[in-house]
């Protein structure tokens, strides 16, 4: 996020075509950009690839709750899941072509009913469309 408070980053967003171009070069094997709340992106990512999540801790901007940095969406920054072989090469790819540090915030797991924020269950707090 620019600026102290991600003002920048929510009025004028920036598609990460090329850090999601660069992670599937690097075996990226699923990725899905945060448009409505990390948590509830987090939860369809999960559920679309039929697995879980352990998350160890998320970025929280000044200024912001951890509700918000969890719920809150149009930042378009990149969920990026890649086998754990692969994270060293993307790190070393990001850097070579001048992208931001990739921030690792946890792990996806087999049980596809383990969706957790350390030790609690993570709730599908997001932006939810409604149809109809």
């Amino acid at each position: 996020m620019e600026g102290a408070d991600g003002r920048l980053a929510y009025r004028r967003p920036v598609a990460r075509l090329t850090e999601g171009t660069v992670a599937r070069r690097c075996g990226a094997r699923a990725m899905i950009d945060v448009s409505d709340g990390l948590a509830l992106d987090l939860h369809r990512l999960a559920d679309a690839s039929g697995v879980g999540f352990v998350l160890d801790g998320v970025p929280v901007a000044a200024g912001a709750t951890l509700d918000e940095a969890l719920g809150g969406g149009d930042d378009y920054e990149l969920v990026i899941a890649l086998a754990e072989a692969d994270v060293d090469a993307l790190e070393r790819a990001f850097d070579s072509a001048g992208l931001s540090e990739p921030l690792r915030i946890g792990a996806a797991v087999s049980d596809p009913d383990l969706r957790l924020l350390g030790t609690s269950e993570l709730d599908r707090l997001g932006w939810q469309h409604r149809l109809g």
